[in-house]
């Protein structure tokens, strides 16, 4: 029996994550487009033709003026997606540390004051969501099917 070690991501790897926050991170969308262009030109190989056909579909689960707004550097755009970018990164730092990183509070600080504000209050809201997610827990008692 061989192993082959030359498979394809599975999709939902690569969509949450390798390639999550395309939608939000112009750096890691210009590398997802450019790993697009890159299995495009090898989809005549099996690994490449399937795993071009995933990032093809994970593309086209975003908003196309976002993705267009973010390689364009669209301002506005760019603004909105910076501001959830560092955001999704304050409230990590918040709910693992309870404090900022010094490189976290160094970027944030630097905005403009309605900008700031904006982003404060998308740290609550994802703060709260994390602090406050609730999960069904297994009963000790109950049997486990496969185990």
């Amino acid at each position: 029996m061989s192993i082959n070690y030359w498979k394809s991501p599975s999709k939902y790897e690569l969509q949450y994550v390798t390639w999550a926050d395309i939608n939000i991170d112009r750096e890691k969308l210009i590398k997802f487009i450019k790993r697009l262009k890159f299995t495009n030109l090898l989809s005549f190989i099996p690994r490449y033709k399937k795993e071009y056909e995933f990032l093809s579909s994970i593309l086209n689960l975003y908003d196309y003026s976002r993705i267009n707004g973010l390689l364009n550097n669209d301002e506005n755009t760019f603004r909105i997606c910076l501001i959830e970018k560092w955001a999704r990164i304050a409230a990590t730092d918040i709910v693992l540390t309870n404090v900022y990183s010094r490189s976290t509070y160094t970027t944030i600080v630097n905005l403009p004051i309605k900008d700031y504000q904006l982003l404060m209050k998308r740290v609550e809201e994802l703060v709260t969501s994390a602090r406050n997610l609730t999960y069904q827990t297994i009963n000790s008692t109950e049997s486990i099917p496969g185990i």
